[in-house]
């Protein structure tokens, strides 16, 4: 218990928020949400191309619009796989104002596109490290790549980026929120 206090009492004082802000009044916050639901108020929400989680039995329509999720489990298990396909799918369904912001503590910007190249011609990370593309199938393969990048990450009708990438390994969860809150 003593290393766990002293985990969290390091971790408050890296973060700049006050012991005030930690809490709130729930019962300030039930009245408040009682209210808007009794006004019709909704939550905006982003499908996330996966049927089964969208369902009520799991997310009831999406993530939340403008929220923080974190993908967590152990290595080897999918989550960037997974995180680069609910990108991948909001960034070509993008009904929404705003860009994707990804914070990735474990890989580079630059794997990270890799990825994204990967996942729009086919060709394996591997050979996308080297330069490679299916040598025989297309002549103009570079040319329809940049095609597919500019529709999937070109910027948006009023020239702000779709898709933001942010690689900094020892990021805090309030310059996450502060990023959050900019864009």
């Amino acid at each position: 218990y003593k290393n766990i206090f002293a985990m969290s009492q390091y971790l408050l004082s890296q973060e700049d928020t006050t012991s005030t802000d930690l809490y709130v009044d729930a019962q300030e916050e039930s009245n408040a949400q009682i209210k808007e639901m009794a006004d019709g108020v909704t939550e905006t929400l982003v499908p996330t191309g996966y049927p089964k989680l969208d369902s009520d039995e799991y997310l009831a329509g999406g993530l939340k619009l403008g929220s923080l999720n974190a993908i967590c489990a152990r290595p080897g298990n999918g989550k960037s796989a997974f995180a680069l396909n609910l990108m991948a799918y909001y960034l070509k369904n993008n009904t929404f104002k705003g860009p994707c912001l990804s914070f990735s503590l474990e890989m580079s910007n630059k794997q990270v596109l890799q990825r994204f190249y990967s996942f729009i011609t086919g060709v394996s990370i591997a050979d996308i490290a080297r330069g490679k593309l299916i040598e025989s199938a297309n002549p103009n393969q570079w040319d329809d790549l940049l095609r597919e990048n500019e529709a999937l990450f070109g910027h948006s009708d009023d020239k702000a980026p779709k898709l933001l990438l942010n690689d900094e390994s020892a990021i805090s969860l309030s310059n996450i929120e502060r990023a959050m809150a900019q864009c």
